[in-house]
């Protein structure tokens, strides 16, 4: 099944609340006139997300400002005058056709008066709140500042399914451009009991993945201390459950910043066993 890692970080089973905001820039361009993908523009891979800043007050009210779309953690820019349809796709992969932008979008709203020190809070490095609740930064992303988009679509080359103890996860290279080995689908797995912790199961394709081909990997839906399920009878401490799935890509002018809660794909979520 692929070599077993253990990595850091995960927490989509971690349901927050939406904290009020302002809607993110408003994008409405027909897709009739989307600018077709070429190979001198550039493709950004990820799950959208809205970013922006926590504004605290005394009365315990939060809110949002300088709210704006993001492609894993990628801020996107979106050129004067241009409209393109995007809160549908809130927490779904898509693909982004564009050009690398070489500064992030300016933040020119200010906190309002009244506005207090949002207080401290417990919690792992890796999670990171937003808007539309907390998502978990995997890894360094693929290193750029922003992204200005032309088009925007749903990424349709990853999907995953359970059946049974197991869940099938597979991508497909939908991109038509080669991606670079080694390419990686990585399952988190969220600590059921005790400190919130992850773990994480890998498959790869070492010789990197050609358009329209295909890397698939069965990962089981529970593990335990020592990532094999059937110890313990999958009870007691130790045990994680499936929850998200990454994508470590990347090809010539493709950047990828995946990370897909699994119950995006038909609600697939796995319950924590009985002590």
């Amino acid at each position: 099944m692929g070599s077993r890692i253990v990595g850091i970080a995960l927490i989509a089973l971690f349901g927050c609340s939406k904290d009020s905001a302002p809607p993110a820039q408003k994008l409405d361009k027909p897709a009739a006139s989307r600018p077709k993908p070429t190979l001198n523009r550039a493709l950004l891979v990820g799950t959208l997300a809205r970013g922006g800043d926590r504004v605290c007050r005394v009365e315990g009210d939060d809110s949002w400002i300088n709210v704006h779309y993001e492609v894993g953690f990628v801020p996107i820019i979106v050129p004067d005058g241009q409209r393109i349809p995007m809160e549908a796709l809130i927490g779904k992969p898509v693909v982004v056709y564009g050009t690398v932008a070489d500064d992030a979008p300016a933040r020119t709203e200010q906190p309002p008066a009244g506005a207090v020190k949002c207080p401290e809070q417990q919690w792992r490095s890796d999670w990171v709140r937003g808007p539309d609740g907390v998502r978990s930064r995997r890894n360094d992303g693929p290193g750029i500042a922003a992204f200005t988009v032309g088009s925007v679509e749903p990424f349709s080359g990853l999907g995953a399914v359970r059946k049974g103890d197991e869940i099938h996860v597979e991508l497909e290279n939908t991109l038509k451009q080669p991606l670079a080995a080694p390419v990686e689908l990585v399952v988190y797995y969220e600590g059921c009991y005790g400190k919130p912790g992850v773990r994480t199961e890998t498959v790869a394709a070492q010789a990197g993945l050609e358009p329209g081909k295909s890397l698939s990997g069965d990962f089981p839906t529970i593990t335990t201390d020592r990532g094999d399920p059937a110890l313990g009878g999958r009870r007691g401490k130790g045990a994680h459950t499936a929850s998200s799935v990454e994508i470590r890509a990347k090809g010539e002018n493709v950047y990828f910043d995946v990370d897909v809660p699994l119950f995006v794909y038909g609600g697939i979520a796995v319950d924590c066993p009985k002590q």
